[in-house]
């Protein structure tokens, strides 16, 4: 089942499931006792058709798996096309390029997928796409009912917060213009506009690279929003 839904064999997976193999077996690590399922699977590496089909048939939209013990959404919405299911991982995800599926996340959606559930490090999948700074998911998770641009982490960190300290100013801009709070602060007392300012003086290399230039720009983004009447020094 697993391996099926990893390789992409569709064939190989309606076989298994018309043979009474269950869509929610395990694929458990000898080594770690960690868990993955083949909707998990089939959502990082962007297998459609796969996910429809084990929906079909009854696997559990968001059951928990790997070390962060996220849900297929949540490896759709941010994960690499690797294997989470090791202690490595986490580090693996800040050098690689990220693969946020909006259609994939979409289609779990549909299925009653649960966009507010956390994973171990207490981030959504809104945290997520912001962390990968996929501004197409961003924009697509914005537009559900049940999906503000003001989420807390666990820190009191929202989306914007993170995209200001990424450097991020295309996710910065969107989450403006779709009604996140500039002036909110986290559980030190940090705004956006202070997290820009520390990710632009910090020597340590943004997530993603993003040029000084970026944060020069997320920094008179935030500050303009915050601020919109700052003197200009004329009369």
């Amino acid at each position: 089942m697993h391996w099926a839904a990893m390789q992409g064999s569709l064939d190989v997976l309606e076989f298994l499931l018309s043979q009474g193999a269950s869509p929610d077996a395990h694929d458990d690590d000898p080594a770690s006792g960690l868990v993955a399922y083949p909707l998990h699977w089939a959502a990082i590496n962007a297998r459609l058709m796969f996910c429809k089909l084990l929906l079909d048939n009854g696997a559990a939209v968001d059951s928990r798996g790997g070390d962060l013990d996220a849900t297929p959404i949540m490896w759709a919405a941010k994960y690499p096309t690797s294997s989470p299911g090791h202690r490595f991982f986490a580090v693996l995800m800040l050098m690689t390029g990220r693969n946020g599926h909006v259609y994939i996340v979409h289609l779990l959606l549909q299925y009653g997928g649960d966009p507010l559930l956390t994973d171990a490090q207490g981030f959504n999948v809104l945290h997520l796409a912001t962390h990968s700074s996929n501004i197409m998911l961003i924009l697509y998770l914005l537009h559900q009912t049940n999906i503000t641009p003001d989420l807390l982490d666990p820190h009191g960190h929202t989306p914007i917060m993170w995209a200001a300290y990424q450097g991020d100013a295309l996710s910065v801009d969107v989450l403006l213009r779709l009604g996140a709070e500039v002036k909110r602060r986290d559980s030190l007392g940090l705004s956006a506009l202070h997290w820009a300012v520390v990710r632009g003086t910090s020597s340590t290399p943004s997530r993603h690279n993003f040029p000084a230039s970026s944060h020069s720009l997320v920094f008179l983004a935030c500050l303009l929003v915050a601020f919109p009447s700052v003197p200009n020094g004329r009369e």
